[in-house]
């Protein structure tokens, strides 16, 4: 399904970027068929169907990018983990927990030692941003990197939230636990690092614009 959808997009559109969200690596009994064992192996094949479509899964540029003027766009690999929670809990009631809450905790599988009840799966997946700008074209590199950002912005896009701020507060929130699987501080250093003009999130469903201080 996702190979469709992937490809129709690529059909209409002349460039076409992508980064994984928490259901594309849920397993599936038609995943454990085709031999795909872990979520991380999942994530990898998905990369590949990317590459194969020529979907882009890291950064690049489109505009009239030899009168340095352009949009730089970079989709950001990431996993929520239970620490970027860093809100007070709420008092007064009994709520449940995260894991008992979200589906990711049944329907994910990660290789050993990884594991969604400490920071580890969140890393690991943040780590494979690592190689994206090694992989560019030389020149494309130097192009980033010696870029104006008033006439050539980076736009970058994450499945997950980079700061918590882009929550409610938990005491509004039909499930206060949600912080605990919303976002990653490790994708906060990233974006923070990059310094995009703009940042995109989706997952928690809320609709909404902020400005941040930074």
């Amino acid at each position: 399904q996702l190979e469709a959808v992937l490809r129709l997009l690529r059909s209409k559109f002349s460039r076409v970027w992508f980064t994984c969200g928490n259901h594309d690596l849920w397993l599936t009994p038609n995943d454990a068929r085709s031999g795909c064992r872990t979520s991380m192996t999942k994530c990898e094949e998905i990369m590949d169907i990317c590459e194969a479509l020529g979907v882009e899964t890291g950064p690049g540029r489109f505009g009239e990018a030899e009168e340095g003027r352009g949009v730089w766009v970079w989709p950001l690999l990431s996993f929520h983990h239970q620490s970027f929670d860093t809100e007070p809990e709420v008092q007064g009631w009994e709520v449940p927990a995260a894991a008992d809450v979200m589906l990711d905790y049944r329907e994910c599988v990660w290789p050993k030692p990884l594991s969604m009840l400490d920071d580890s799966v969140a890393i690991a997946v943040d780590q494979l941003n690592d190689s994206a700008l090694g992989s560019m074209p030389a020149a494309e590199r130097e192009a980033f990197e010696r870029r104006d950002p008033a006439r050539e912005p980076l736009v970058t896009f994450s499945h997950f939230l980079p700061r918590q701020e882009l929550l409610p507060e938990k005491r509004f929130l039909f499930v206060p636990e949600l912080p605990k699987a919303s976002g990653s501080a490790y994708l906060g250093k990233r974006v923070a690092a990059l310094k995009p003009s703009i940042h995109c999130f989706g997952h928690t469903h809320f609709a909404w614009d902020m400005v941040c201080d930074d």
